[in-house]
């Protein structure tokens, strides 16, 4: 990283941290009332402005002023304060360098504007508060700068700009300009601010102190009417016809009528039954008298005190004033006989209550125990409606018991709306015993004009007189250094001047310093004008002497600059023909330290070859830590000859080049080496073709191999199916005639498996040669893997573990199942060989994706869906000389005589002809995984249909056999007779031609051996054809595929049959091809 790069991150960085400062400044802020805060978040944006320009300010700005929005609700100051940024340090750098006076002109024609639109137009703040808060931003914004810009100058923090060649100078004039303001504008702003918070406490005192009025006179006149309700139900009881029941009801419904107080009255027993009732009927109609209210939550509280009682609300007069009960109990000698019970209209305390706000701006409201409404003189709040103060809101305590409410910040809502809603409240207890309490609410939207109307005057003054004092500091500022900047341009050429002698007129002052300062700079001017003679005189003499010597040393350069340009030639010459030879060419000292190298080094480790000089060649070109070994220089300083030596440069990313080097010493004239000279050839191509020549005939060798292996194999095969053919078929047929108890049955048994093992392996070598009959079709692998689970667990013995994990998933592969099962079995008995001891063998199926980080680790694949099929064994394992010869045909580590060589030959050759790649991991006492990778495909493996085959297939018809070998001829005419069939013999293709002229009509059924002397079975089946077109034919051979896919005998639609035969099979193929149904 360069150190332009490396400012700007700190430049960055610094302002991120100013931001923060200001974020925290806007935090703690001065509060003068409710949402009117002081911030000085701005100090520390102009101070970024001012140290490091417009780009950090603006960052700076905006993470401080965002603050805001969480302490007003609105995005708007985020604009204003990022807009004075912006403003600012735009014009710092370009016009002036006075931030409070650049400051002031933006509040003065953008700022001031821009909140009054901001607040009164767009958000319709009320034209009071958007006027203070107008003002208020202005004086905010212009103080804060002041305070930045005397920070800056106080503490000196320009020196500490990033770029030092930019370090800013303070004005003088500035300075002192910014000095007499603060002198002036601090007590000013401070006495505005002590005189706002002292208003505010007496404002707020006022307020709790009105608010405890209205409480004691609440109190006060309900006592006086709990009194009179107290006087005419107490006057009930001392009247004694009332007590005994005569005229009761005529006397309460006097009462009622005559008394506006009083909605109900009613006389109660003992019980809780009344006696008298007014009125006597309810609304709906129902008599009032005798009614039990013995339940009732009044009477129930009545029994238990012996107190008059005041009950919650019973209802309310026409939807506006409140009914209560209200009950006194008639007692004697302290026992309850009675109750005198009223329900009181509350209409006339409502109307004393009421004439409050005439007086006092405020809210009354008295509840009941259940905190539903009472009474309230605010039209919104209904009697008998529940009322639900907000809990999450902000709450400030009074030490008199009042407290000032305000309802919860609200996302986009703007503080002021919210201190709109906010009150200031007292609660105290209704009293005389009753459980309700009075609330007394004064909003403080009413304190806040009252506040705002005051701070507006206050502000407006204080902007006024700002930017009187700002223009009158600014006058004054001029006038005192006016003088100084006359000084400053008199000097600013002074030696000029006095070499032209000029005549300085120098400016007065009436300030000391300045007026010392002028006189030394009058006695210095003085001084140097004397000097500057003496100097002209010795300068003309010296010009004299420099002259001559100039001329001596003119000649002296000219012949050195000629010998320069020669040897320049001559290194140019050279370098011309060192870097364009094709071979690497480097000068190393005795410490193996590089000295010199030719360009094409720089080309083969991919860097500046005069990169390496001074460095040690064994650390650059071969990335060790202490010389080479095979050093050939070592060599060459040694014994002063050519050395040369093959070997490996590694490059910084770890990849290497093959190069040969040749050292050539260097002899000093006292016959000491002094290093040596090294010419180095890249060889990686002709290394890569060497090894790719080694492969091809590796390649070569194995092919020759394979090809060995199959003519082995396809010589012996015809005749070695035979034999068997005839071994498996007498066995079938001697056992078809023991019984199951036969002691011999068993040894026929063995015979039979060892001749299936012995076919198994001529075909296992046809395969691997490609000389057998494949017919791949679309087959399921772990359905193939279940069939096996039982052979294989006979295989592997019983002190081997087998352990089958198959995916969950059909598995489709285009593949022999022969393939596949020869695959799995010769892996298996290849396992089994290697735990003599025992251990465990585990075959898994999984589906992989092959992708290209796959083909580059392992080496092999091309992209698309893979079954791996992996056999893992816990065995003795193979070191690295086995591995790498492990698929080589007749390659065993087996003893003589336990194995031939071929079993993973085989699997290799079976898994290709399958288009799969196989690969091994193994590692000698830690076992050998075989993992085979076979594509799959989305075709689903035909199901193959259950019929219940019968145990014999016979039949009646009559077949021509074609067999030139006697013995099996016979052996498969006493098999086709034995079930029925008739079968005419013959020895080879013409004598079959003959045979079937003469029985055209009876032979159903030509059985052909594929190879005979004089004709074969195809051509012998074509002139079949030709006589009797519709003739059925079923081929055998005991030659390979390569063969009879000459005579074009693989064909789907061919019935074939391939030798070694089996009575069973021979006869199922027989009947089948004897039922199907002719073609066409």
């Amino acid at each position: 990283m360069n150190k332009s790069a490396h400012i700007q991150i700190k430049t960055i960085v610094l302002a991120l941290l100013f931001g923060l400062a200001g974020f925290a400044g806007n935090y703690y802020s001065l509060n003068l009332f409710f949402n009117l805060n002081f911030l000085f978040g701005s100090i520390f944006v102009m101070i970024s402005i001012g140290l490091f320009g417009l780009l950090p300010g603006l960052i700076s700005a905006v993470i401080a002023s965002s603050y805001t929005y969480f302490l007003w609700n609105h995005p708007y100051s985020i604009i204003t304060f990022t807009a004075e940024a912006l403003f600012v340090g735009y014009f710092f750098n370009r016009k002036s360098k006075n931030i409070v006076l650049l400051d002031s002109l933006f509040w003065l024609f953008i700022g001031i504007p821009g909140v009054w639109i901001f607040f009164y137009f767009v958000m319709g703040v009320p034209y009071q508060n958007s006027l203070l808060i107008m003002l208020k931003q202005a004086v905010n914004g212009i103080y804060n700068a002041l305070v930045a810009t005397l920070i800056l100058t106080a503490l000196d923090l320009y020196k500490f700009k990033l770029r030092p060649h930019e370090a800013e100078t303070i004005s003088f004039r500035h300075a002192i300009g910014n000095i007499l303001i603060a002198v002036i504008l601090f007590p000013a702003l401070l006495f505005m601010v002590v005189n706002v918070k002292k208003i505010m406490d007496q404002e707020e005192s006022e307020i709790r102190k009105n608010l405890s009025n209205i409480i004691r006179f609440t109190q006060e006149t309900w006592q006086y009417e709990f009194h009179e309700f107290m006087q005419v139900l107490t006057g009930v009881l001392r009247n004694p016809d009332i007590l005994s029941g005569k005229k009761a009801q005529e006397y309460l419904d006097v009462l009622r009528t005559s008394s506006t107080h009083f909605h109900e009255l009613g006389i109660l027993d003992s019980n809780g039954i009344t006696t008298a009732y007014s009125p006597q009927r309810d609304e709906n109609g129902k008599t009032n008298i005798k009614k039990n209210l013995s339940e009732e939550t009044m009477f129930i509280r009545l029994k238990q005190t012996g107190m008059p009682v005041v009950a919650d609300i019973a209802g309310k007069v026409n939807n506006e004033d409140s009914l209560i009960y209200m009950s006194i109990p008639i007692t004697v000698s302290g026992e309850l006989r009675g109750a005198s019970t009223g329900i009181i209209d509350l209409t006339e305390l409502s109307a004393s209550l009421q004439n409050l706000r005439h007086q006092w701006p405020a809210n009354i409201i008295i509840l009941d125990s259940r905190q539903r409404i009472v009474f309230s003189n605010n039209p919104l709040l209904k009697p008998l409606d529940k009322f639900i103060r907000q809990e999450d809101a902000e709450i400030k305590f009074f030490e008199d018991g009042v407290y000032r409410w305000a309802p919860k910040p609200e996302k986009n809502i703007s503080t002021i709306v919210r201190w709109n809603m906010a009150v200031y409240v007292k609660e105290a207890p209704l009293g005389l015993n009753v459980p309700w309490t009075i609330a007394a609410e004064m909003p403080v939207a009413h304190f806040m004009e009252k506040m705002n109307s005051l701070t507006v005057n206050s502000f407006a003054f204080m902007i006024a007189f700002m930017l009187v004092t700002i223009a009158v500091s600014h006058y004054l500022s001029k006038r005192m250094v006016q003088s100084l900047r006359r000084l400053r341009d008199i000097t600013s050429n002074i030696p000029s001047r006095i070499t032209r002698g000029e005549n300085i007129t120098w400016p007065k002052s009436m300030i000391t310093e300045i007026y010392g300062l002028i006189n030394n700079f009058q006695q210095t001017t003085d001084v140097l004008r004397q000097n500057f003679i003496d100097l002209r005189s010795i300068n003309e003499t010296l010009e004299q002497r420099v002259a001559e010597r100039t001329r001596e040393l003119t000649a002296a350069v000219t012949e050195y600059e000629k010998a320069i340009e020669a040897l320049k030639e001559s290194d140019e010459r050279y370098r011309l023909l060192v870097d364009n030879l094709p071979l690497g060419v480097t000068l190393i000292d005795k410490d193996y330290r590089i000295i010199m190298t030719n360009v094409i080094y720089g080309k083969w480790f991919q860097t500046d070859h005069t990169s390496f000089i001074g460095k040690h060649c064994f650390s650059e070109f071969e990335k060790r830590e202490s010389r080479c070994t095979h050093c050939p220089g070592t060599i060459s300083m040694a014994t002063g000859q050519i050395a040369e030596v093959k070997t490996e440069g590694i490059r910084d990313d770890g990849s290497s080049l093959a190069v040969h080097i040749r050292t050539v010493p260097i002899i000093g004239p006292d016959g000491a080496p002094k290093g040596f000279i090294e010419v180095v050839e890249d060889i990686t191509d002709r290394k890569k073709a060497e090894e790719e020549r080694q492969k091809l005939e590796e390649q070569l060798r194995q092919s020759q191999k394979l090809e060995a292996v199959g003519l082995l194999a396809g010589g012996i095969a015809h005749d070695f199916n035979n034999i068997l053919t005839a071994i498996i078929s007498y066995a079938h047929v001697t056992m078809m005639k023991m019984s199951e108890s036969d002691p011999l049955r068993h040894n026929m048994e063995h015979i039979l498996e060892s001749s299936e093992k012995a076919a198994t392996l001529i075909r296992s070598l046809l395969t691997f040669s490609r000389k057998d009959i494949i017919r791949p079709s679309p087959i399921d692998l772990n359905v193939v893997l279940r069939k096996m689970h039982k052979l294989l667990t006979r295989v592997i013995g019983e002190d081997i573990e087998l352990n089958t994990t198959l995916n969950d998933r059909p598995l489709t592969i285009m593949a022999d199942s022969g393939q596949i099962e020869q695959i799995v079995m010769n892996l298996s008995t290849n396992a089994r060989d290697a735990m003599p001891h025992g251990g465990s063998l585990t075959i898994k199926t999984e589906l992989i994706s092959v992708d290209e980080l796959f083909i580059k680790e392992r080496g092999f694949g091309n992209p698309g869906e893979y079954v791996e099929l992996s056999v893992t064994d816990t065995g003795m394992g193979m070191d690295e000389k086995t591995r790498e010869r492990i698929f080589e045909p007749f390659f065993t580590t087996k003893e003589v005589g336990r194995g031939t060589g071929l079993g993973l030959a085989i699997v290799y050759g079976a898994v290709k002809q399958i288009n799969g790649y196989i690969d091994m991991i193994s590692k000698p006492d830690q076992g050998t995984t075989f993992s085979i990778y076979l594509p799959l495909i989305e075709t689903i493996p035909a199901e193959k249909k259950s019929s219940e085959a019968p145990a014999v297939h016979r039949g009646t018809e009559t077949i021509l056999l074609a067999e030139d070998d006697a013995s099996l001829r016979k052996l498969i005419s006493s098999i086709c007779r034995e079930h029925g069939y008739t079968v005419i013999e013959a020895t080879n293709g013409i004598e079959a031609i003959e045979r079937f002229s003469e029985h055209r009509d009876s032979i159903d059924l030509l059985v052909l051996d594929v190879i005979m002397p004089k004709r074969d079975g195809k051509d012998a089946y074509e002139e079949a054809k030709k006589i009797k077109p519709d003739i059925k034919v079923l081929f055998i051979s005991g030659y390979t595929a390569e063969i009879l896919d000459r005579k074009d005998l693989l064909k789907e639609e061919i019935n074939f049959l391939p030798k070694p035969l089996f009575p069973d099979e021979l006869l199922e193929k027989i009947r089948t091809i004897l039922d199907a149904k002719p073609s066409g």
